[in-house]
C-alpha cells in the first residue's frame, strides 16, 4: 500500500530532488522543496477526499428509527446526505 512518505518521495524524484529517508527520520523537520512536496501531497489527498464524498470508504451508515408525531430528529455530526431511495 502506498504511504504518505512514498508519495512524497515519488514527487521529489520527479522534481529531481533528494528523496526523504524512508524510515521517517527528519520527516517532520524538512524544509524548502521537501516541505513543499509534503504540502502538495497533503493538499492533493484532501482535495480528492472532498470531491469524493460518496466513496464507500468515506461513508458511515447510520439508521434512524422514525416515530409517528415526531417532526425533528438530530443527526450525527458527520452527517453528509441521506439516501432517499431507502425510505
Amino acid at each position: 500500500m502506498t504511504t504518505y512518505i512514498s508519495l512524497t518521495n515519488e514527487l521529489l524524484r520527479r522534481l529531481n530532488e533528494v528523496p526523504l529517508d524512508s524510515g521517517g527520520d527528519g520527516f517532520d523537520s524538512v524544509r524548502n522543496v521537501q516541505a513543499l512536496a509534503k504540502d502538495a501531497i497533503n493538499n492533493s489527498i484532501r482535495s480528492i477526499l472532498q470531491d469524493g464524498q460518496e466513496w464507500p470508504f468515506l461513508r458511515v451508515n447510520y439508521t434512524q428509527t422514525l416515530t409517528a408525531g415526531v417532526n425533528t430528529y438530530s443527526f450525527p455530526s458527520n452527517y453528509s446526505s441521506a439516501d432517499w431511495e431507502t425510505f
